[in-house]
């Protein structure tokens, strides 16, 4: 009995994204900080590549949107009104060196993931680990390396947000 549990557990197939009952073009903005410098970026080319596949994933077309003035202020509100109205994923990445182990560089990436515009404003924070080969690596390679644990909250976020809207 218990194998035939079991084996029928192991046919059940995870459901597909929630998708958006029109097409909707959503803005993509990333934001990578760094914790040692004031510096920051749009981010690495990995991450966009798999957040924007995300939001396509859910019937939603993407428009890449530069960060511009959202840059140079701190806080993801002030962010989110500079951005202005509409639609909008933002992803804030702020990756923090940890440690050397076994050769290795860990990084831990803090994330702040926000859905504005799709019903309710969702909201997610969390810290992604990573570990990058070569010391040269910095924040835009600590953020690509978080890309997929970072596509799987936004995928949990744009499902919520859609389930919300219909």
């Amino acid at each position: 009995m218990r194998y035939l549990l079991l084996l029928s557990l192991g046919c059940i197939k995870a459901s597909g994204p929630v998708l958006a009952p029109s097409p909707l073009d959503v803005r993509v903005v990333r934001i990578v900080s760094s914790y040692m410098d004031v510096a920051t970026t749009g981010g690495g080319e990995r991450l966009g590549d798999v957040l924007s596949a995300e939001v396509e994933s859910h019937a939603l077309r993407v428009a890449k949107t530069a960060p511009g003035t959202a840059l140079a202020i701190r806080d993801t509100e002030g962010r989110i009104e500079a951005l202005g109205p509409g639609p909008l994923v933002l992803v804030e990445a702020a990756p923090r060196f940890s440690s050397q182990m076994a050769g290795r560089y860990r990084w831990t990436v803090d994330v702040t993931l926000s859905v504005v515009g799709l019903g309710a404003v969702e909201r997610r924070q969390f810290a992604v680990p990573v570990a990058l080969v070569y010391d040269h690596e910095r924040e835009s390679a600590a953020a690509d390396a978080a890309a997929p644990a970072i596509a799987r909250e936004l995928r949990d976020l744009l499902d919520h947000a859609l389930t919300v809207q219909e």
